[in-house]
This record gives structure tokens, sequence and C-alpha cells, in this order.
């Protein structure tokens, strides 16, 4: 049976991270872990969205038509918005959402859009393309949104397999960060801190470099 992560974060650290017992601060062992772990998933995301061999792993494709023509993002970021021209995908551009009111003014050579040079833009969490996406032409929007992971998961969705490890190595360093805090040689911990910050950046290292593929079909 696979470890859940907070029971990795344990074996690394020291850290309790399955435990309902409160700190210091007033949270349990389970609530730190928790965001430390969420907080590691997106510092990794924040990373490797600028690769492209794993963009497509950590987003969702969304299809705007006739019966949905807009998008609310719920704190996710639009990385890719395209228009289907009757013949073709065609790259939306991005403009500010005071300009959208410009969009089909043909007299504005900035903002002016068409099936085959269509804008999008987004306006209190809503993403609009123009021209309107009908059922004939139709809008793709890929979207990257930041998971909240538990300290008892073991696997985060629409996330590369490869890189969940890092989230935990991330996780770990902030639960030792955490201990040498209330402790008064730190001394103690730093050996192990910073061997784990040298597993976390050869990761990153790792990833972005190409040095790993990314696994097909991730979760």
């Amino acid at each position: 049976m696979a470890w859940n992560f907070g029971e990795e974060i344990h074996a690394l650290s020291g850290f309790d991270a399955g435990s309902t017992d409160t700190t210091d601060t007033g949270e349990t062992y389970r609530v730190h872990a928790a965001q430390w772990l969420t907080d590691g998933a997106k510092d990794v995301i924040n990373v490797l969205s600028k690769s492209g061999p794993y963009i497509d792993l950590m987003t969702s494709s969304n299809t705007l038509n006739d019966s949905t023509p807009t998008l609310t993002l719920n704190n996710a970021k639009a990385v890719n918005v395209v228009l289907y021209d009757g013949t073709r995908l065609q790259e939306c551009r991005r403009i500010k959402a005071t300009s959208r009111g410009r969009a089909s003014d043909i007299n504005d050579l900035m903002n002016y859009a068409t099936v085959s040079d269509p804008v999008y833009w987004t306006n209190a969490g809503t993403l609009e393309t123009f021209q309107t996406p009908t059922s004939g032409n139709y809008a793709y929007v890929e979207t990257l949104s930041y998971p909240t992971v538990a300290y008892n998961d073991t696997s985060i969705s629409l996330f590369p397999d490869e890189a969940e490890h890092l989230v935990v190595l991330y996780a770990a360093i902030k639960a030792i960060e955490y201990m040498m805090l209330s402790e008064e040689d730190q001394e103690v911990f730093s050996p192990q801190l910073t061997s784990l910050k040298d597993d976390y950046k050869q990761g990153i290292s790792l990833l972005v470099g190409g040095g790993a593929q990314p696994a097909q079909g991730g979760r």
C-alpha cells in the first residue's frame, strides 16, 4: 500500500503530518501539512507551466458554444484560447476588458476582431471571446488551476506523476523550518534541511532541463 503524502513528510522530516494534535500556532499538524503541500504544488506548477512538455498535463479543456458562450474561471488561469473559424482553429488575442466594446469597431486597429482574428478578455472572473462562440464557431479554452492537496492524498489530479515527489519535498522543507523555530540548537536540522533543499532544486532542474520525459496520460 502506497504511503500518503503526510506519511512521506513524516519520513523525510520527522514532522507528524497526520497528527490531530495542535501546534503552537493553534492549528493541527494536518492543517499545516496540507497548506505546505498546497503551496508546494503551486510552486511546482509555476515552474513547470513555463515548460512546454508539462503544460498539457496540467490543464483542463473547456468548450464554448451557443449554450455556454462564456467561461467562469473560478481562480483558474486561461493559458490558451482558440476559436474555430469554420476551417481551422485561430488563436485568440487577449485584450483588456475595458476595450471589449471596441472589438466590433472596424476603425479600431488594435482591438477590432473577426472570426479569423478573434480576441478574448476576462472581466470579474469571466472569460469572453469575440466573435461570440456558436455551434459553428466554437471556442476552446485551456485553463490552469492550482490544486488543494490534503495530508492524506496519494496523488494530485492534473499534475505530472514524476513531479509529485517535489511537492512532498517542498512540504518537508517547510516542516523542518517550522520545527527549527522551537529548537534552541537549530544546527541539529541544518544538514537535513540542506539535503532536502538540494534534492528539491535538483528535481526541478531535471524536469525543466528536459532530463525527464512527461508521463503520458497523467492523472
